[in-house]
């Protein structure tokens, strides 16, 4: 009876290192992981005064979070839908888009919400 308890608390033991270092391996990698990718995205802006376009879709929560954030700011931006637009999805896969949101905002390609970088790249494309 003693060995089953003292496999399973060597398997539990075993799991909770395999999980502890997951996590520290996956947060140390998004650690040394740049949070935009800058380039010349002019072509695809619809003109040069509206230089914010957001790849989403309609169910996804960044989407929606990218989304209220640049309203509450009173930002000006185009918002496409991959989903229900084929040439918004291509673009979105010329651009390297593996997931929703894909953000350019001047120069820079933001992958994912983050307000942070959001609000670092407005603030530059304000400056010129």
């Amino acid at each position: 009876m003693r060995k089953p308890l003292k496999d399973i608390l060597l398997l539990a033991a075993f799991l909770g290192v395999g999980l502890i270092l997951g996590l520290g391996v996956n947060r140390l990698v998004h650690q040394f992981t740049p949070r935009y990718e800058t380039g010349n995205y002019r072509k695809y802006y619809e003109n040069d005064t509206k230089q914010v376009l957001v790849f989403g879709t309609s169910w996804c929560r960044f989407c929606k979070q990218t989304r209220a954030h640049l309203n509450r700011l009173g930002i000006a931006f185009t918002d496409v839908d991959i989903e229900t637009s084929k040439e918004a999805k291509e673009k979105f896969q010329q651009l390297g888009g593996e997931n929703v949101p894909l953000i350019l905002i001047g120069d820079r390609l933001i992958k994912g919400f983050d307000q942070e970088v959001i609000d670092s790249a407005l603030a530059q494309i304000k400056q010129k």
